[in-house]
């Protein structure tokens, strides 16, 4: 395992096990239940734990997995764990967020412009967002991504953004830009009716 690839135990509040935990009880169904203004649900994971929620990053030779390959495994190990009835009622409501690697991964294009998509995935994003914020005094903690440091970094990595950063980040990044797919079909589904 790679340093930084396990940064959440199954018991801390939050990450890919509490993910897990809601698609698999009745806080999923109770969403939906709750208010007509909860129309769809985002569920966001990495896919650098993926095999600890049993989907495996290698291929049968060994090599790793491409994103879009990875990713659908991940949202089908996701949509197996809700119950027959909540999928069936809920699944077209579900939009996925997906991120290569990790979050921070669609955040670098912004701090970054010069990184490939290539170099955006696999390598330790958050380390490489540290690396490059620092030196205006940010820091995202790995360990506590919830902390006042790493809010206030992500804060500034934020204020990095424009318009037509979205679109680079988007062509940078197959995550984002699949999430943002899911996005625009709602939109586009919501003008139709």
């Amino acid at each position: 395992m790679k340093a930084g690839q396990l940064r959440q135990e199954e018991t801390s509040e939050g990450g890919w096990a509490e993910v897990l935990s809601h698609c698999s009880d009745d806080t999923f169904n109770d969403f939906f239940s709750a208010s007509i203004s909860n129309q769809y649900i985002i569920i966001q994971i990495d896919t650098d734990s993926s095999e600890h929620y049993g989907v495996s990053p290698l291929d049968a030779t060994n090599a790793k997995k491409d994103y879009a390959t990875l990713a659908m495994e991940i949202r089908d190990k996701l949509l197996s764990r809700l119950s027959s009835a909540v999928r069936t009622m809920f699944e077209k409501k579900v939009i996925f967020a997906i991120c290569g690697d990790e979050m921070e991964c669609w955040l670098l294009p912004l701090v970054s412009p010069s990184l490939k998509a290539t170099k955006i995935c696999d390598n330790n994003c958050v380390f490489q967002l540290n690396s490059i914020i620092s030196r205006d005094g940010y820091h995202i903690v790995p360990e506590n991504k919830n902390s006042q440091h790493s809010q206030e970094a992500y804060s500034f990595v934020l204020r990095q953004m424009k318009k037509k950063s979205l679109d680079y980040m988007r062509a940078h990044t197959a995550g984002l830009d699949e999430f943002l797919k899911q996005l625009d079909n709602v939109v586009i589904e919501e003008d139709e009716e």
